[in-house]
């Protein structure tokens, strides 16, 4: 478990114990937050629908195991539909980041913005929705949609330039969900609340402190019980 996790499964039962589940709830995002048994993953504990990964990060193109450990299988697929395997929803094995055909090779963000409005689309409006989406972006690796590095294409530092195409394509996928429930009649019934996980740590990398115009912010809150800034 690493070191936010234990944060992570405490708020997730957190909003167990006080949401009490409305009639319909279902999570789009990062699990990491337990795989040992069924009982582990967002349907066991109480999501009726799920469309996730389970490890810290997979790949955005072809889902594929960021983390194996010494002798296990590097071909692995992190995705998961509910209670089994996210067969149909995976992209093909050879798409990548250099290799995003558009009608076979969606960002893994789309795939879970899609998930996301078509839950939204199917659900009745006359009852509750619960729904957690957690976007896979601003996380490593460093992947994004081609045509977004190419709208930043200016920015001279490439780790900035993934940053921000990142930032702008996610905000887009969001930008689809509002859209869903303005057009579902929901909109004006809803209340969505933005949080945030870690960022501006390491040199050199995604979350390089330089490379945050919050960065004096994130060096101070670096060693805190929270070390970026929510909405």
């Amino acid at each position: 478990m690493s070191s936010n996790s234990s944060l992570t499964y405490s708020l997730h039962h957190l909003h167990f114990s006080f949401l009490l589940f409305p009639p319909f709830s279902t999570y789009n995002s990062k699990w990491h937050c337990g795989v040992a048994t069924p009982d582990h993953t967002p349907h066991g504990r109480g999501y009726d629908t799920s469309l996730h990964y389970f490890d810290a990060a997979n790949d955005y193109y072809n889902q594929s195991y960021l983390h194996p450990c010494k002798n296990e299988d590097t071909n692995l697929i992190d995705f998961w539909a509910t209670d089994g395997p996210a067969k149909t929803q995976n992209n093909p094995g050879d798409c990548s980041q250099t290799h995003q055909p558009n009608a076979t090779c969606p960002n893994e963000d789309d795939i879970l913005g899609r998930q996301a409005v078509a839950d939204i689309n199917a659900h009745d409006p006359s009852t509750p929705l619960f729904m957690f989406f957690a976007s896979h972006s601003i996380h490593e690796p460093y992947e994004a949609p081609l045509s977004y590095l190419e709208k930043f294409k200016s920015v001279d530092v490439e780790v900035r330039q993934y940053y921000d195409a990142m930032v702008n394509h996610v905000d887009d996928v969001i930008g689809t969900i509002v859209a869903a429930l303005k057009e579902k009649g929901m909109w004006d019934n809803t209340l969505i609340i933005c949080t945030s996980d870690n960022v501006c740590k390491k040199k050199g990398s995604l979350y390089d402190p330089s490379l945050s115009p919050l960065s004096a912010l994130a060096h101070a809150l670096h060693n805190s019980f929270s070390d970026d800034v929510s909405l």
